[in-house]
């Protein structure tokens, strides 16, 4: 009992929590409207985020970008709750499925290398994963600077399930 009340805690903090607009600016998320099918479409603008400068900052940086994914992907499934329950677009157990777009656009590997970058993207996007499975149908990667088939052999370690539903495109 005492875990599940430690659970609910710390989900209220998470959702309660105010990121630093400078956090926003650096790692775009966010609700670009509906498809076609009215599923919610989730845009992450990757090739803007910068890894390297949060990371940086030491352990309150990496902190603060965890909780700031949390947060979102929170929003995420109350999203895909709520479109379920107003009878809107595609579900499966009581949550909309969403369609999402991350974008490679302006990319650049130098924001991305740090000693701790990948152990800590790769903890947290499979953990991810688990939980926005539930909620995202469908994946799309668009504007890689890499062969479709060379991201989707080294994304199965970050996107777990969802590697299922990823369809890749490059720049051309």
């Amino acid at each position: 009992m005492q875990k599940c009340m430690d659970m609910k805690k710390w989900i209220d903090d998470i959702d309660s929590w105010k990121a630093p607009t400078e956090l926003e600016q650096i790692f775009p998320i966010y609700q670009a409207g509906y498809d076609i099918y009215n599923r919610p479409v989730w845009v992450f603008e990757f090739g803007k985020f910068d890894l390297k400068s949060q990371f940086n900052k030491g352990t309150q940086g990496i902190e603060d970008l965890k909780k700031y994914m949390y947060r979102n992907t929170l929003i995420m499934l109350d999203v895909g709750h709520r479109q379920s329950a107003r009878n809107k677009g595609p579900s499966i157990n009581g949550i909309a499925q969403a369609l999402t777009v991350v974008d490679f656009d302006k990319f650049k590997v130098a924001n991305f290398i740090h000693s701790s970058i990948f152990s800590v993207l790769q903890d947290t996007f499979y953990t991810h994963s688990h939980l926005l499975n539930a909620v995202w149908s469908k994946v799309l990667m668009i504007n890689l600077p890499y062969p479709p088939k060379l991201i989707k052999a080294v994304a199965v370690p970050f996107l777990g399930p969802l590697v299922n539903k990823l369809e890749v495109y490059g720049r051309r």
